[in-house]
């Protein structure tokens, strides 16, 4: 049970930084915190201490039933044919961490926990505008989304807003979750409670300038775009790609290649060359370079059976529409240019 916390938490850790490499173990708990997001898990651990976490969960992992009892300013974690001892930090050198708020907690549910969950797991730590990160989720009233500088992915339709006001966070906030919780704000941060397990986790709220128009005209965009919308089945799609992905390494690109009733994606890679087809339900004549990575990311926010593809010109975006258990999702592929 133990192993299982330790892992939940290990994502908020900074292996290379500290304090942030540490566990925080307290009586009923564990926590860890990266400096931008942290997260405590119900434990059954009595004591009260701190050591690094990678190499407390390891030793953990390798016991059975392992009894952690503080003595002195050393921890042990043993079990009956095994002890690892582990040096503690001075609690005195150590800031205390975040205490959740008891009031103005939001509860979410079902498919919007769902969706928030697939879309912290498609951004790109990589990607950046104005200075600032965009590897984050960001949250308005009306809609949710993932943006980088190939692709876009964002949700919205529900009936009573997520937030109040528009704020970026830290993708690990939402990753994991798929049952209800409840979201708050305070001390300019998020809060997220799982209801079910009462794992806590929190994240400040980012500083970053949000490209919110491109959005907004992008979902009134698939909203409005008619006659050239193809239908393909998710689970096909997916698999199509993935084959595609088999071969392709780094940043090169595919040509999607829709005509009578038939989605192709076809690739010559630095390791082979790749041709594969499914059937569409459209007649629509269509040829666009893509980077098959990009939709393979957008498809792990869809979890409807069918998707809608909807061209434009070749050097037009991709726009991506599907709707799930109430919720809609629009997304925006870039085309990559193709030579022929």
């Amino acid at each position: 049970m133990l192993a299982k916390e330790l892992s939940i938490i290990a994502r908020y850790s900074d292996p290379k930084r500290s304090p942030f490499n540490l566990v925080r173990l307290s009586p009923g708990q564990v926590a860890a915190t990266n400096g931008n997001a942290g997260c405590s898990v119900p434990s059954s651990v009595t004591v009260e201490a701190a050591v690094p976490l990678r190499d407390f969960r390891r030793a953990v992992a390798t016991l059975k039933d392992p009894d952690i009892v503080l003595k002195r300013s050393t921890l042990h974690a043993k079990d009956k044919a095994t002890s690892f001892k582990f040096k503690t930090v001075p609690q005195s050198t150590l800031f205390p961490l975040p205490t959740a708020p008891t009031t103005g907690m939001t509860p979410l549910a079902g498919s919007i926990v769902s969706v928030l969950s697939a879309l912290s797991g498609i951004s790109d730590q990589d990607a950046s505008v104005g200075g600032g990160t965009l590897d984050a989720i960001r949250l308005t009233p009306d809609w949710v989304a993932v943006a980088t500088h190939g692709y876009l992915m964002a949700a919205s339709g529900w009936d009573d807003p997520i937030v109040s006001e528009r704020v970026s966070v830290v993708p690990d906030s939402f990753v994991g979750l798929d049952k209800t919780v409840s979201i708050g704000f305070d001390d300019n941060k998020i809060w997220i409670v799982d209801d079910e397990t009462d794992q806590v986790r929190w994240a400040n709220v980012l500083a970053t300038a949000w490209p919110d128009s491109v959005i907004e005209d992008t979902l009134e965009v698939v909203k409005a775009r008619t006659g050239r919308d193809v239908v393909v089945d998710v689970s096909e799609f997916t698999n199509l790609i993935d084959q595609a992905l088999v071969l392709m390494e780094g940043e090169e690109f595919a040509a999607l290649t829709v005509a009578d009733e038939c989605l192709e994606l076809s690739g010559d890679f630095k390791h082979g060359k790749f041709d594969g087809a499914i059937s569409a339900t459209d007649e629509t004549v269509a040829r666009v370079g893509v980077n098959p990575a990009h939709l393979k990311r957008i498809l792990k926010v869809v979890q409807s059976d069918t998707l809608t593809l909807s061209f434009a010109e070749q050097n037009d975006p991709i726009l991506v529409k599907a709707e799930w258990a109430g919720i809609e999702l629009a997304g925006m592929v870039m085309p990559v240019y193709l030579s022929k």
